[in-house]
């Protein structure tokens, strides 16, 4: 059996560990011949003490649970698990935006490899080299930053990093004997003063870390203060403040990206300085830099770029949408081609998920128990409102892949309301504490009966209500408060449930047939068609929730089947449904975008032609033939 909540468990450690929580239920046996004197002593101490005598250390997977062997075998089950509950997509762009040490996942790291040298040779025979800007030794790429150019790499993040290279002595060593310490600083304070000029003020706080990813927010502080003070020209800047802003300065320039920034921040003369740092640091790197600097090499996965710019090699030259999804799709055919698709998603699971899951979203944390249940193919899964973090359609899409990778596995679903659907085998409600099968409890409702007088007669409205975009997925406490003061009406093909300028005491639900919403027009003209109106749209509502008179017209194109429904009710529900109107202005919205009618539009009778002003004025008293 497995079992999902609402509330997913998971503990400290990775995704994939938490996806094959199920299966860790076999103890590594020990090997006596091999066994080290600190097992031993282990063993001796468990027994002694009562406790278990089973290695904390192994592996404890049982991969013959599911016909596996090792965890290479494990993958396609793994991949068909997560299509299934339809997180695959959302994974895989993920993964191509990870940055990971090839030392730590070299399993990872090898077929990457083989997709880019597969992509490298694509995108020759494509035509495609101008799109990119390829890392190459001899080349100044002007789509990478100054750093990742004159150091044909980048830093590796932990003992040495783009904010504080300048800091480095051998690498400001570097740029002082090929004269660019100098230019570096004139030119990153001219860079600076922009950059601050952007942003300072700007709420556009995220696309600065986008373009400049090295610049955190206290970098960005030191920055505007050192800015600041270079304004301030009355006032004699202290020395340490000279010496650190000159560092800022130099930092800065090492961040620009010339063909981002402005290709005129970099003369010809700044490029070559640039160029022979990078011959320097290629042919002969100073020691005190070997383990702090990544080279970029071709034939080697580089640590500090993510999964996508390793793939590419390069830098994109182009911000076309069409040649960049062309690229990607090109990518795409890479990963599939050379069976690396795979790992770009295992990379993900390889991710931790934080104390109690607290670095995954709940959308992401249901899924994982999904995945988790799934894993181990059981014969019962029973998902208890596991998935309420997902929209309706969304959840029973899911369900129905489950059902579909595990033909013979028993699916059984709680939720507080579940839509009449085939896909569901059988549908119980509980009524009175009592599973009662849907369909067994009574009939519909007479045209004219309220919904709530009599057993089970309200269960065809509930149904309604649950299905409409205005009151779906509201408590059913909520929706049963609605039913108590509402009523089935029937209306002729033809004619007007409601007309401009009436009161607004009412609003409808369509359960059957089809209507549209027009204009009245002068003169005896046809009404002017604006919308089409189909089950189970909710029609009425915007004008009683606003308070005025009916300033639109509703007209039945078919024999129409409507739950009215009581407006000063309605409008008592609003304090516990504050985003009731919201959902109706989404459904006006998407009313105005509906698609064409499915029946042909009846012709209506003459005295249900709009009548001039005047006589309408005088008419507003008398009920009309299917009116609310």
């Amino acid at each position: 059996m497995a079992y999902a909540s609402p509330e997913p468990r998971m503990f400290t450690g990775s995704m994939m560990q938490n996806i094959t929580y199920g299966l860790r239920h076999r103890p590594p046996a020990d090997d006596p011949d091999s066994m080290t004197p600190a097992r031993r002593r282990e063993i001796v101490e468990a027994e002694a003490s009562g406790n278990s005598t089973d290695s904390m250390d192994g592996i404890w997977t049982d991969f013959g649970m599911i016909g596996a062997t090792d965890w290479a075998s494990l993958r396609p089950w793994f991949m068909q698990c997560l299509a299934a509950t339809g997180g695959e997509s959302a994974v895989y762009q993920r993964g191509l935006r990870e940055v990971f040490d090839p030392d730590d996942y070299p399993f990872v790291a090898q077929p990457l490899l083989r997709a880019r040298h597969w992509l490298r040779d694509a995108i020759t025979e494509r035509g495609m080299d101008k799109l990119l800007a390829r890392f190459e030794r001899d080349h100044f790429n002007p789509f990478a930053s100054i750093a990742e150019n004159m150091l044909a790499g980048l830093p590796d993040g932990k003992r040495l990093t783009v904010a504080r290279m300048v800091c480095n002595p051998t690498v400001r060593g570097l740029m002082e004997e090929y004269g660019l310490w100098d230019s570096a600083v004139r030119i990153g304070r001219r860079f600076a003063m922009r950059v601050v000029g952007v942003y300072r003020d700007s709420d556009d706080g995220d696309v600065m870390i986008m373009r400049y990813p090295h610049i955190d927010d206290a970098l960005f502080e030191e920055l505007v203060e050192a800015v600041t003070r270079l304004k301030r020209r009355s006032e004699r800047p202290q020395r340490r403040h000279q010496e650190a802003d000159t560092l800022l300065f130099a930092t800065m320039f090492l961040m620009i990206v010339p063909k981002r920034d402005g290709m005129d921040f970099i003369p010809q003369a700044e490029r070559e300085a640039i160029m022979a740092i990078r011959a320097r640091v290629l042919d002969d790197m100073p020691h005190e830099l070997r383990d702090k600097v990544a080279i970029f090499h071709p034939d080697l996965y580089h640590p500090r770029l993510n999964v996508m710019d390793n793939l590419l090699f390069g830098r994109i030259t182009t911000e076309d949408p069409r040649a960049i999804t062309k690229l990607r799709a090109l990518v795409d055919e890479a990963l599939e081609r050379t069976d690396a698709r795979a790992f770009v998603l295992i990379l993900v699971a390889l991710g931790e998920v934080g104390i109690g899951g607290s670095l995954l979203p709940i959308s992401v944390r249901q899924r994982v128990q999904l995945i988790r249940g799934l894993m181990k193919k059981p014969d019962i899964f029973i998902i208890y409102q596991a998935l309420n973090s997902y929209d309706p359609e969304e959840r029973l899409r899911i369900f129905q892949a489950m059902k579909e990778l595990l033909p013979t596995m028993t699916l059984i679903v709680l939720e507080e309301r579940i839509s009449d659907n085939p896909a569901f085998d059988a549908l119980y409600d509980l009524e009175d504490g009592r599973l009662v099968r849907r369909g067994q409890s009574g009939a519909d409702q007479d045209e004219d009966t309220v919904p709530g007088d009599g057993e089970g007669t309200d269960e065809p409205a509930l149904r309604l209500l649950s299905r409409s975009p205005v009151f779906s997925d509201l408590p059913e406490t909520v929706l049963r408060r609605l039913l108590a003061a509402s009523e089935w009406r029937t209306v002729a093909a033809g004619d007007f449930i409601y007309r401009s300028g009436e009161q607004s005491e009412f609003a409808f639900v369509l359960a059957e047939g089809e209507a549209e919403l027009v204009r009245l027009m002068p003169d005896g003209q046809p009404p002017l068609h604006i919308a089409y109106i189909k089950p189970p749209e909710v029609i009425g509502e915007l004008e009683l929730l606003a308070g005025v008179r009916r300033f639109s017209t509703i007209r039945a194109r078919t024999d129409l089947r409507l739950l009215r429904l009581d407006g000063p009710t309605m409008l008592r529900l609003l304090s516990s449904v504050p985003d009731l109107p919201l959902r109706v202005i989404q459904q006006v919205g998407k009313r105005l975008t509906s698609e064409a009618p499915t029946v042909p539009p009846p012709v209506p009778p003459a005295d249900q032609l709009p009548l001039p002003p005047r006589e309408r004025e005088g008419a507003q008293a008398e009920p009309r033939k299917g009116e609310g």
